[in-house]
């Protein structure tokens, strides 16, 4: 039972290299991007931008910040998807 094909030799222990490391151990400049993804937390920051003026067309900041981070959001999505996609 212990003995196997090749001779009872344990199989190579496969080394685990980190996704986000190269092979120098630095990160790959590339990860970098992800940063963006980042970026539209601050819509999370609600005491900064809860407040009327400064209006734009009548629409208080309040409403039109938060609209214009749905356009932002999907740049940086889109953004950090094509310049990492080979990475995955």
């Amino acid at each position: 039972m212990g003995d196997s094909a090749n001779g009872g030799a344990e199989p190579p222990t496969p080394t685990l290299v980190a996704w986000s490391a190269s092979p120098a151990g630095r990160v790959h400049p590339r990860l970098w991007w992800r940063l963006l993804l980042v970026l539209p937390l601050v819509t999370l920051l609600t005491p900064w931008y809860a407040r009327a003026t400064p209006a734009l067309l009548g629409v208080p900041f309040f409403y039109w910040y938060l609209m214009a981070w749905v356009p932002a959001s999907a740049v940086c999505s889109g953004v950090v998807y094509f310049k990492t996609r080979d990475l995955i």
